[in-house]
């Protein structure tokens, strides 16, 4: 029957607590919901009742927030802000390393092409710093600093959403 699918969806209960409730077994609810099997009189009267009762009912409310989720989201709001401003120090750190790196390879490029031969010592020095470099560049790189982006821009998403739901 459509009307025991009806009640069972509308009052989000189990065919059991619909027995339950009007004084039957579980497998009558469920074979009369499968067409299979009436239930009894007294028991199908109280389940119009229920249909006619449900159906008359005005939809359902929409759920508000209470004072304390409002102050909850307010403080989740507040906290992915605060979050950003170590991760916009580490990436103002980021690019000021990776242009520093970079920098000293067009040095260093510059310096060997001028000074050539280079003695041991000062080969070492041009490899370590190099070394160095290309190192600083690898952790620093487009890719290091667009992941940051990424996370800046999803914690302002974040608080920008938790402050919309307050309104």
């Amino acid at each position: 029957m459509k009307m025991i699918a009806f009640i069972l969806d509308k009052m989000g209960i189990s065919q059991r607590n619909l027995a339950n409730f009007v004084g039957t077994a579980q497998s009558l609810i469920s074979r009369s919901e499968a067409a299979t099997r009436n239930i009894p009189p007294d028991a199908n009267l109280q389940l119009i009742n229920i249909y006619t009762l449900l159906s008359k009912l005005p939809p359902p409310s929409s759920a508000k927030p209470t004072t304390e989720e409002k102050k909850q989201a307010q403080q989740q709001a507040e906290w992915c802000l605060a979050q950003r401003h170590p991760l916009q120090k580490q990436l103002s750190t980021m690019q000021t390393h990776y242009q520093q790196a970079d920098t000293m390879l067009q040095f260093l490029n510059a310096y060997t092409t001028q000074h050539t031969p280079l003695n041991d010592k000062k080969q070492r020095w041009v490899d370590e710093q190099r070394y160095q470099a290309e190192k600083k560049l690898a952790a620093n790189g487009w890719l290091a600093q667009q992941q940051l982006q990424l996370k800046l821009a999803l914690l302002q998403y974040e608080a920008n959403w938790y402050q919309q739901a307050l309104l």
